[in-house]
């Protein structure tokens, strides 16, 4: 009866100590605290977004959004959660037509005077660095003529080493590697891009007031998660990549994160999301004789897809097709769903 009794003692303890732990661990969830950087948000809308998407997917946290040139400051709690939504019934998740839905919750939270106070301190110390300004390099026609050819992977090329002849067919076993390729498809231009960066002569400068700059918000007890001057890369046709500093390697270096293509036709791409790409898209270009134009014409067959062409006054204007009309393969529903599992029309 006592190694009975002792048996249940036992037994109570351990769930004493597992209710504990999971107690402690939903606490500290509820407890995780995300301050970031968004010098461009100015309506509430933009603050918000910026809150939601500094968490992962079923993250929860209290995250404060701080506009360091216009020393505001917004404070949310925040739970994000994204559902998987489907509105073909007939069809599985995996291959029917589903989009995640957010449902993720948002509740404003006061910003006390002490945590004003201290992030109005650590913009200011951010003014004296110079790091609200932006931080321009120059990059010459020899590396690239336009930033959309940054946009563009060398593993979209299949090569014959064989015969060296380049293989522009697209088979379905390759086109989901290539729809749903990263975020940064262009990833070796871009790698060369930073490289390129790197070299500047006022690199080790930047480099150094940014890793004093972050440890100075660590000590004063804001750390800032995207803490970053806006890096903008020039080109020679006056289009520009926007980047910011994402994190420094274990070699010391910086390391960046892209953010948007921009150009003089008023295009806008942004780099960092899911997919680069959507149909409908619509692009304008002074003529299809342009850098620019045949970088994106390159990507977009590339990917097996197509672009609708029509003149305006100050040149071309192209939509993004689901489907090309000579005899190249075709990217269509049926090949997405039967290679990319639930239907996307981004890319």
């Amino acid at each position: 009866m006592r190694a009975y009794n002792r048996i249940i003692e036992a037994v109570v303890v351990i769930i004493g100590m597992f209710a504990s732990v999971t107690a402690a661990t939903q606490a500290n969830t509820h407890d995780l605290r995300v301050n970031i950087q968004c010098n461009g948000c100015f309506a509430e809308v933009e603050f918000t977004e910026a809150a939601l998407n500094s968490l992962s997917d079923r993250q929860s946290a209290t995250v404060s959004v701080i506009n360091f040139r216009q020393f505001e400051v917004r404070k949310y709690q925040i739970e994000k959660l994204g559902i998987e939504v489907c509105t073909d019934y007939k069809k599985s998740a995996t291959s029917g037509f589903c989009k995640l839905k957010d449902h993720s919750s948002v509740e404003v939270l006061p910003v006390t005077n002490l945590e004003r106070e201290r992030f109005i301190s650590f913009a200011e110390y951010l003014v004296q660095q110079d790091l609200l300004d932006d931080y321009h390099v120059k990059v010459s026609a020899d590396f690239a003529a336009t930033a959309w050819q940054l946009l563009l992977h060398e593993s979209l090329i299949k090569v014959d080493l064989k015969t060296d002849v380049i293989d522009t067919t697209i088979d379905t076993k390759s086109v989901n590697q290539l729809l749903f390729d990263t975020p940064n498809s262009g990833l070796s231009m871009q790698r060369a891009l930073t490289d390129l960066w790197q070299q500047q002569a006022d690199y080790k400068g930047l480099k150094n007031t940014w890793q004093q700059a972050y440890q100075h918000s660590v000590a004063a007890n804001t750390p800032i998660e995207n803490l970053s001057p806006t890096v903008m890369f020039d080109f020679d046709d006056s289009s520009k990549i926007t980047a910011v500093i994402s994190r420094d390697d274990l070699a010391g270096q910086l390391a960046l994160t892209y953010q948007q293509l921009s150009d003089q036709n008023s295009n806008r791409l942004i780099l960092n999301k899911p997919r680069l790409f959507a149909i409908g898209d619509s692009f304008k270009f002074a003529s299809i004789e342009s850098d620019s134009y045949k970088a994106l014409y390159k990507k977009v067959n590339h990917l097996g897809l197509a672009l609708a062409e029509k003149t305006h006054p100050a040149g071309i204007e192209v939509t993004l097709l689901a489907c090309s009309a000579n005899s190249k393969p075709c990217v269509d529903v049926k090949t997405l769903n039967a290679v990319g599992g639930s239907k996307s029309e981004d890319y």
